[in-house]
C-alpha cells in the first residue's frame, strides 16, 4: 500500500509512513491505500495527455494534477536569501578558524576563498538533496522546491551536478542562468537541464497526488 500524503510504499503492518511519518491508522479503509495512482508523469510543457502531470506557466491557480513552475523573480529572491545565509555562515566559520590559528594576509585570503566555496556548494548540494528535500532556506521562505521532472526528489549526485554548474550559470551575476531560464519551456537553467530538474511552487506540489514509485529520496 502507499501513503496518501507522500506516496511512499509501506507494508500492511506499518502504522506510520516510513518516509513522511503520516499516521496511516487515520485512514479507516486501508484498502484505499492500495489504489493511489501510479501512472508515470511524463507530460511536460503545455501538452494535454490524458491525466498525466502538466506544468502551468500562468499565475492562475492550478487545477487537478497541474504543477506550477516557479517564476524567475521568485527564484532570484530565494537565491538572494540563500546568499545572505551563506555569507553569514562563512563569516562564522572564518571567525572560529581565525580564533584558533593565525594566518598571514595571503594565506587568510586563500582560506577565505576555500571556506566560501565549501560552504556555498555544501549548503546548496545538501539542502537541495535528500537532507533538505529540494528546499534551501530561501526556497522554503518563497515556498519553492527543486524536484526531478517526474516529481521525485534529487539524490546527492544530481544535486552536485545541478549546483556545480552554478559556476557557468552564475557568470556575469547570473545573467547566463537567467537567459537560459527565459529560453526554456520548463524554466531550466544549465544546472537544471543537466540534472533533469525543475523548480516548482511548493503549495501546488504538496496538494498533488504523486506516484509512489518516484518519491524515494535516493
Amino acid at each position: 500500500m502507499y501513503c496518501p500524503k507522500c506516496g511512499k510504499e509501506s507494508t500492511e503492518d506499518d502504522n506510520f509512513c516510513i518516509s513522511c511519518g503520516e499516521d496511516l491508522k487515520l485512514y479507516k479503509n486501508r484498502a484505499d491505500l492500495h489504489n493511489i495512482n501510479v501512472k508515470s508523469n511524463l507530460s511536460y510543457g503545455n501538452e494535454n495527455d490524458g491525466d498525466d502531470m502538466k506544468y502551468s506557466y500562468s499565475r492562475k491557480p492550478v487545477e487537478n494534477n497541474e504543477i506550477q513552475l516557479a517564476s524567475l523573480g521568485s527564484r532570484i529572491a530565494a537565491y538572494i536569501i540563500d546568499t545572505v545565509i551563506v555569507f553569514v555562515l562563512v563569516i562564522i566559520v572564518l571567525g572560529v578558524i581565525d580564533s584558533i590559528q593565525t594566518f598571514t594576509d595571503d594565506s587568510y585570503n586563500l582560506l577565505a576563498y576555500l571556506v566560501y566555496a565549501l560552504v556555498f556548494f555544501g549548503y546548496f548540494i545538501l539542502l537541495e538533496g535528500p537532507l533538505g528535500k529540494g528546499r534551501t532556506v530561501g526556497k522554503r521562505v518563497l515556498k519553492l522546491r527543486v524536484v526531478k521532472k517526474d516529481q521525485s526528489m534529487m539524490g546527492y549526485g544530481a544535486s552536485f551536478g545541478r549546483n556545480i554548474l552554478r559556476l557557468i550559470d552564475g557568470l556575469f551575476f547570473y545573467i547566463i542562468g537567467m537567459i537560459l531560464i527565459s529560453d526554456s519551456n520548463l524554466n531550466q537553467r544549465l544546472g537544471d537541464r543537466a540534472a533533469d530538474t525543475i523548480v516548482i511552487k511548493e503549495n501546488d506540489y504538496e496538494n498533488k497526488s504523486r506516484p509512489p514509485t518516484s518519491l524515494g529520496y535516493s
